[in-house]
This record gives structure tokens, C-alpha cells and sequence, in this order.
């Protein structure tokens, strides 16, 4: 059996053909500005938490970020900038992560058919969970 010359060419002009990359690209672009946004909150939690060392803690984050220290003086304008900052990076996250919900009707029922299919699977590990979790919780209420 031999190939046809046409049949051959296809074959390496469908191979050649370069896959759209942008998919991938966007997919990296979310985790990154999830990434931020993890960061911010976790640095956010760390520094409101020096309320809790003392007022002068307190007072100095947050003069250190209206820039006292580095500047030589305040300005609370920084902290406005930074909001606006986390602000386009949680709007972009958002955007990004809008495309991948189901458009379509049909897009949404087939969605809605595996988690249907999947929701024995879901029941086992929520019903194994309460049932190590529920001894644990009657030795500290009693």
C-alpha cells in the first residue's frame, strides 16, 4: 500500500501548522495575577496583624507605606495608587477567569451532567469527612 503524494503533503502541512499558543498564555497570565492577588492578601494579613504587637507597630507600617521612611515624608497617595494597582489586577483575574464559564447552553449542560456524575464521588468524601471530623468534635464540647 503506498501513500499518495498529496496525502503526504497534508499530513505534513496539518503537522507544521503551529497550534494557537494564546489559550496557554492566557491560562499563565490568570495563575500570575492570582499569584498577586494571593501575595497582597497574604502580606496585607501580616502587616494589619502588627495592630495586634502595638499602637507604635501599627503606626509605623503604615507610615512606612505612605512612603515616611524611604521619601522622607508622607504620602498617602501611595496607598491610593497601590488600591488601584490590586484593583486592575483583580479585574484582569476576573476577566480572565470569566472565559472559561460556559457560554452556551449546551456548554453549561454538559458541564452540569459531570457534576452530576461526579456528585456520588463528592458525597463519599463529604460523608468520610464528617465522620472523622464529628468524634473529633465531641471530645471539645463536651
Amino acid at each position: 500500500m503506498t501513500l499518495s503524494t498529496a496525502a503526504l503533503q497534508g499530513a505534513i502541512a496539518t503537522h507544521d501548522r503551529r497550534r494557537n499558543r494564546w489559550p496557554a498564555k492566557l491560562d499563565f497570565a490568570q495563575s500570575l495575577t492570582g499569584l498577586v492577588l494571593v501575595l497582597f492578601v497574604w502580606c496585607h494579613m501580616l502587616l494589619d496583624a502588627s495592630i495586634l504587637i502595638s499602637k507604635d507597630a501599627m503606626y509605623r507600617v503604615a507610615r512606612f507605606m505612605e512612603g515616611g521612611y524611604l521619601l522622607g515624608a508622607d504620602y498617602p497617595f501611595l496607598i491610593t495608587i497601590a488600591a488601584g494597582l490590586i484593583l486592575a489586577i483583580l479585574i484582569i483575574h476576573a476577566v480572565l477567569a470569566m472565559r472559561k464559564f460556559p457560554v452556551r447552553y449546551a456548554e453549561y449542560h454538559a458541564f452540569k451532567r459531570h457534576m452530576v456524575s461526579n456528585a456520588s464521588i463528592l458525597r463519599f468524601f463529604r460523608g468520610d469527612l464528617r465522620d472523622r471530623i464529628a468524634p473529633v468534635m465531641t471530645v471539645f464540647v463536651e
